[in-house]
């Protein structure tokens, strides 16, 4: 069931993040998706440490030098964690403003459960690309699944809050921008 809805996400995402909504097991769904993704970006972070390539764009916090992908990798779970906390804590206080009919717990879970698939997809993207020409970027592919996410990001506000779709725009891209940036300053 969890891996039909996974895939159900790049066809009928509205559909499948209703369905994870009101699913008894939607922390579970949100927790193995996590899980899921943090595996296979992981993988890529050691990939990168081993062939040691430098973080671009140059990591925020200064990790000693050559060991940026290992701290990466070691809060890889925990950044992830706290950014859908921040997240949902977000949209969660902005959606009152708009009458925002959803509740955090859900939030959380919709956004955990939204974002890694197409993370996922970035992450295999970028193995490809670092098996064929040893570097960390995908190139324009991380721009287009970065599109991808924001999209997801809002659905999942779109679902859970049911506003309008101005304050949902307005609350995922700032919900969206302060957990990318809080990400971004621990992990590449």
């Amino acid at each position: 069931m969890y891996f039909k809805l996974l895939l159900k996400v790049f066809f009928y995402p509205m559909a499948a993040l209703a369905q994870v909504k009101d699913s008894p097991v939607k922390f579970r769904y949100a927790l193995y998706t996590i899980f899921l993704f943090s595996a296979i970006a992981m993988t890529n972070m050691l990939n990168y440490h081993f062939a040691k390539l430098i973080p671009q764009p140059p990591m925020w916090i200064t990790y000693p030098k050559g060991t940026e992908w290992i701290f990466s990798f070691w809060l890889m779970i925990p950044v992830a964690l706290l950014g859908a906390i921040l997240f949902a804590g977000i949209v969660q206080l902005g959606g009152r403003l708009f009458d925002g009919k959803g509740t955090f717990d859900s939030q959380f879970a919709l956004y955990l459960f939204a974002f890694p698939p197409y993370f996922i997809l970035l992450h295999i993207v970028k193995f490809i690309y670092f098996q064929f020409y040893r570097l960390s970027l995908a190139g324009p592919a991380l721009l287009i699944i970065i599109g991808f996410v924001y999209i997801m990001m809002m659905l999942s506000v779109k679902v859970e809050q049911k506003m309008k779709w101005l304050p949902t725009i307005l609350l995922s891209l700032i919900g969206f921008s302060v957990s990318a940036l809080f990400s971004l300053t621990y992990i590449r």
